[in-house]
């Protein structure tokens, strides 16, 4: 049945109100969720994202990461315990003289807050995140080096080229990472940049650990990172 022009403009406005409260979501988790076609469902998604409305992806959709992400005080406090039985398990991981690689994101500045408390000795940690960078700077027997590139604000941590370029200079034994989801096709990110790290990361790194909270576990993302290694190392908290 052909809908009015009413009735479409309607439905592309519900549209991108679910995607703007949402997150991601799938072309075809939207055309269920609407009742429409998968091929209906592409046309209205072109039609936002000609309005500047929402971004599309491979796959699905999202609006700009900026409004919908949370600032990164903000994310500390949520899931506090599953990250804090994850920072404690995370520590375990550690060992006088690594250089370590710590990913920005809530979770991973838990494991930082721990590390605090290690009394680690000849440590050298490599991070894009501001606010890890600032907490561990002070503490005796750690080196904190930063990398370069460009801030995005509510992560509060670096990407670009350049943070790539001072990542691939690096051996790290042992990286602890962070994601915006995982299901059973993968690891997924929220940024483009935060991808392109993660795989540099991965390929300059001896040992592998996801730090994810329980939250994270069946969620995808708009950008996949990498299918799971059996090599990688997942802790969940649980």
């Amino acid at each position: 049945m052909k809908r009015s022009k009413k009735e479409i403009a309607a439905r592309r406005e519900a549209l991108a109100e679910w995607i703007r409260d949402k997150g991601y979501q799938p072309v075809q988790e939207l055309a269920r969720r609407f009742d429409i076609s998968v091929i209906t469902m592409r046309r209205d998604l072109i039609a936002l994202e000609n309005e500047r409305r929402i971004t599309r992806t491979h796959g699905g959709a999202l609006v700009d990461t900026s409004l919908r992400f949370s600032v990164f005080g903000e994310r500390i406090s949520v899931n506090r315990e599953a990250k804090r039985r994850i920072a404690l398990q995370a520590v375990k991981q550690l060992q006088a003289g690594m250089s370590i690689y710590m990913d920005a994101g809530s979770t991973v500045y838990g494991v930082a807050q721990e590390i605090q408390q290690c009394e680690l000795k000849n440590v050298r940690i490599m991070t894009p995140s501001i606010p890890i960078a600032e907490l561990l700077a002070g503490v005796s027997g750690i080196h904190v080096f930063l990398t370069g590139g460009h801030v995005l604000a509510k992560q509060s941590c670096l990407v670009g080229e350049l943070s790539e370029v001072s990542i691939s200079q690096w051996d790290f034994d042992i990286a602890l990472l962070g994601a915006e989801g995982i299901d059973d096709t993968g690891l997924w990110n929220s940024d483009k940049g935060l991808v392109r790290q993660h795989r540099n990361i991965i390929r300059n790194a001896d040992r592998i650990v996801y730090c994810l909270d329980p939250s994270k576990s069946n969620q995808s993302g708009p950008f996949f990172i990498c299918r799971w290694d059996p090599g990688f190392v997942l802790i969940s908290g649980a």
